[in-house]
């Protein structure tokens, strides 16, 4: 395996020699810089320059170690892309600076070249970032899978809560629905009930106490006054007694009548959902 370190190719070497005249220094001051890689001859680059490259390819974040006569290159990530304008954002320049990094050699090459090439240049000079992207990736997708499952189960969790919360709308709707309508027999059932608790109440404190009354000033025997009292209750709390089954008979009609329509319309609505479910799916 190939050190990082790569030494570059001659024509980027510095001249030494004082006789070249200003002209041939600017000359080769505006040269393309290049480097080999193996076989493969890379375009020295700034990120900035190399962001405004819109040809797909290989690129390297490189630091270089410079000598009098030389110039050698240290790969930190080897990678390719689609075009080169998205290495201005690249989540790993930032770490590659970190480490030394200073310029990006850019190879433009095509996807099938460049995707094996790449794992080529790997293999051979072990960039580190390349090594730890390794170990990261595997992790990296078994989160992302974890929280793609958590989200569908979320998502089915709160599906299933929303048709509880439709269903339970939906009854109580309905059940507003079939008190409104019923509304007059219900409070005709209210006002009986009451109306016989408010009679029984003024018969025991009120009439029994003026019969009573009545008959003491009518000097009536007292034994027949007695008999005649103990009737009289008798009949009437039998009489209350049956107005008063006759209301609650009526209020369980109208109770049975809202639970049937309620059950009903539950039903309806419940098999509404499981037909929407199917359809659904």
């Amino acid at each position: 395996m190939s050190s990082p370190w790569n030494k570059l190719t001659s024509n980027y070497a510095p001249s030494t020699d004082q006789s070249n005249n200003a002209s041939q220094a600017r000359k080769e001051e505006h040269m393309a810089i290049t480097n080999k890689w193996d076989s493969f001859l890379f375009t020295v680059s700034t990120i900035k320059e190399a962001s405004q490259n819109i040809d797909a390819g290989i690129f390297i974040f490189a630091s270089s170690n410079q000598s009098v006569i030389s110039i050698s290159w240290k790969a930190h990530f080897i990678g390719e892309t689609y075009n080169f304008q998205t290495l201005k954002s690249h989540p790993l320049w930032a770490l590659a600076e970190k480490m030394g990094a200073t310029h990006v050699h850019i190879l433009v090459t095509g996807e099938e070249d460049r995707k094996n090439n790449v794992d080529k240049l790997i293999n051979m000079f072990s960039p580190a970032l390349n090594q730890s992207t390794k170990i990261v990736q595997p992790n990296l997708i078994n989160t992302t899978e974890e929280i793609m499952s958590n989200n569908m189960e979320i998502s089915g969790q709160l599906s299933e809560t929303k048709n509880k919360l439709e269903l339970l709308y939906q009854y109580e709707k309905h059940y507003l629905g079939l008190i409104k309508e019923y509304k007059e027999e219900i409070k005709f059932a209210n006002t009986l009930q009451e109306d016989l608790r408010r009679e029984r109440t003024l018969f025991f404190t009120q009439t029994l106490k003026d019969v009573i009354q009545t008959m003491k000033i009518a000097e009536v025997d007292n034994g027949v006054s007695a008999q005649w009292i103990q009737e009289l209750v008798a009949s009437y709390t039998k009489s209350i007694d049956l107005s008063s089954d006759l209301a609650k008979t009526h209020v369980i009609e109208i109770l049975s009548i809202l639970t049937a329509e309620t059950k009903r319309e539950a039903a309806d609505a419940q098999l509404d959902t499981i037909s929407k479910k199917a359809d659904a799916s």
